[in-house]
């Protein structure tokens, strides 16, 4: 069952399958109110539907985004340390609704983990659901739009083959605890790749490692822009950890006034 979307802001936050069908879907006038009720059905029967964390990830990163930060007819995402990248379409849904001018082949997609099987098991679901949207409304998309590359994020040969620029640089559940200078190298990476409005947002296990990573991200030359604990997180069975249980999103410093 979807989750209640007016609990604290009524009518704040869209649907999250609703912008997920529309980041597929564009302008294509095609795609009535009756072909999405059948989208929905469909992707319900293939077990497609955005799992429960992924509803809450949406409403945080609602909850968290300035209301006027906008996008032009480009966007490009970058998911570091993703793991089997559940949030692909979390991210791109909520870029996609920003955008000057929405182009589905315009929102590009960048994944990358150094757990190539567990990547590659995420790159899969991903390009199942986009050939099912290929099917359903036309287009091409999975080969252009999300690209998934395993490797080391520390070293320079990952980021060799990825783009100089992205608009949101993402890290969720950062890992400051499985080492500072591990962690210290790949978010300073991120942030020379941040274009000047760009956008870097991390989510956290535990509440000191959330602290941390956010005293690392400043010296880096981030400016804090706003950090919040999820009041939905999903207790995990180690003490004090649970699912995106805080949230923070960084600018960088330079670019300001």
């Amino acid at each position: 069952m979807a989750l209640e979307y007016d609990i604290q802001k009524p009518g704040l936050v869209p649907n999250l399958l609703d912008a997920i069908i529309t980041l597929f879907a564009g302008d294509n006038v095609l795609v009535t109110p009756q072909k999405r009720d059948e989208l929905r059905r469909e992707l319900a029967h293939l077990k497609f539907l955005p799992e429960k964390d992924m509803e809450v990830l949406w409403i945080l990163l609602h909850e968290l985004v300035d209301d006027d930060w906008l996008l032009g007819e480009e966007v490009a995402i970058l998911d570091m340390a993703c793991g089997r990248c559940q949030e692909v379409f979390v991210l791109s849904s909520l870029l996609a609704s920003r955008m000057s001018g929405l182009k589905p082949e315009s929102v590009r997609f960048f994944g990358s983990d150094v757990r190539e099987g567990v990547l590659m098991r995420g790159k899969e679901r991903c390009a199942q659901i986009c050939r099912f949207f290929e099917q359903q409304i036309g287009g091409r998309y999975s080969p252009f739009r999300y690209r998934f590359r395993a490797g080391d994020a520390t070293a320079p040969d990952l980021w060799a083959v990825l783009p100089d620029q992205f608009d949101v640089a993402f890290f969720r559940h950062q890992n400051m605890y499985h080492g500072m200078d591990i962690w210290t190298k790949i978010f300073d990476h991120a942030v020379q790749r941040l274009k000047p409005e760009g956008r870097l947002i991390i989510t956290s296990y535990y509440d000191r490692e959330h602290t941390i990573a956010i005293n690392v991200l400043k010296s880096l030359g981030m400016e804090l822009m706003k950090t919040s604990m999820n009041p939905r997180s999903r207790p995990l069975v180690a003490e004090g950890k649970s699912i995106d249980r805080h949230i923070a999103m960084f600018r960088n410093r330079d670019t300001l006034v």
